[in-house]
């Protein structure tokens, strides 16, 4: 596909625990460089019907000797790039970023649908199937364009995914939105991978699609202007499991409800002299935004503490389930 030169990025991102099979060779002797194992991404079909291990590059940037073990699991996110006239497609990681998850004989976790997508792109297609596993309702599928830096080539490259959006209680209106030319961000589940032969002169041409289960997508709402930012500390890191790993300091809070390891209030540069009162008061001064805010008064702060004390002392049964706000289950496909 040819690419504008002046196009936005909009990428791909999967997700998931991967099952690393063998090493692929390299013909480069360099120190540092690319260096790619051959994992797989579980589908059990957009229809549930044909459950398949589809292969996959896991690319990272390394040593030689240095990478994921053969033979083991590990969690690896990174971008996503199916080039739609290549069958098997690449994720791209950060290796200081992949976490081990031991041996892949004794690791009893479900793979299948399992790998986390999420993307931003363009909207070029879009039908709409019936299926039964939704009593008949109507389903819609579209086709994204995403665009992509790929740092192995150096180049800007192009692809389409398949998305399908089911009819369930919390995409139901969703249809509403899918326009074509709208550019959406959409997370999802890779389902299943579509496989279209087309005959062009003496030659078969296949093109290679990957396709989407949604579970929550938003029209795109492009730049805002922030004028004043305000930065974090990171917690100190105080001790090392046995493991390995290292225990982050937990946050406690404070008198006032919030972390006793927030910074403290200072000016930040390049703010024109405004600065964010971060742990002194719960509420912003007005001379921290050039009087643009009005100041709190004795009465605004006793009513918030009133409701931080109500809202901190209410029964379990008050507060609800945890499922009780979020979206609900999907069906399964039958």
């Amino acid at each position: 596909m040819s690419v504008a030169t002046n196009r936005r990025s909009q990428p791909a991102y999967i997700s998931s625990i991967f099952e690393v099979h063998y090493e692929v060779s390299l013909t480069l002797s360099a120190a540092y460089g690319y260096r790619s194992v051959n994992s797989g991404i579980n589908c059990a079909g957009i229809d549930g019907s044909t459950p398949l291990e589809h292969d996959l590059l896991i690319t990272y940037y390394a040593a030689q000797g240095v990478g994921m073990a053969v033979g083991n699991m590990h969690f690896a996110s990174g971008k996503f790039f199916l080039l739609n006239h290549e069958s098997i497609p690449r994720l791209i990681t950060e290796l200081s970023h992949e976490i081990p998850a031991g041996d892949s004989d004794n690791f009893s976790g479900c793979l299948t649908n399992n790998v986390a997508l999420n993307s931003i792109g363009i909207i070029v297609s879009k039908r709409v199937v019936q299926e039964d596993a939704h009593d008949g309702k109507a389903t819609t599928v579209f086709l994204m364009r995403h665009t992509d830096y790929n740092p192995m080539t150096g180049k800007i490259c192009e692809f389409l995914l398949e998305y399908w959006c089911c009819p369930v209680r919390n995409l139901a209106k969703a249809v509403n939105i899918i326009q074509l030319g709208k550019e959406m961000t959409v997370h999802g589940y890779l389902a299943g991978k579509l496989v279209k032969a087309e005959s062009v002169g003496d030659k078969e041409i296949k093109s290679y699609i990957f396709q989407v289960d949604v579970h929550s997508m938003s029209v795109a709402s492009g730049h805002e202007t922030i004028r004043v930012g305000a930065s974090l500390a990171t917690p100190t890191a105080t001790k090392m499991t046995k493991g390995g790993r290292v225990r982050l300091q937990r946050a406690t809070e404070g008198a006032n409800g919030e972390p006793n390891s927030s910074p403290t209030p200072s000016t930040s540069a390049n703010t024109g002299g405004a600065s964010l009162a971060l742990a002194s008061s719960p509420m912003v001064s007005s001379s921290s935004i050039g009087g643009g805010i009005p100041s709190s008064t004795a009465e605004d702060e006793a009513a918030l503490a009133a409701y931080m004390h109500d809202v901190s002392t209410l029964a379990p049964t008050d507060l609800g389930t945890g499922n009780s706000a979020g979206p609900s289950k999907r069906p399964r496909r039958s």
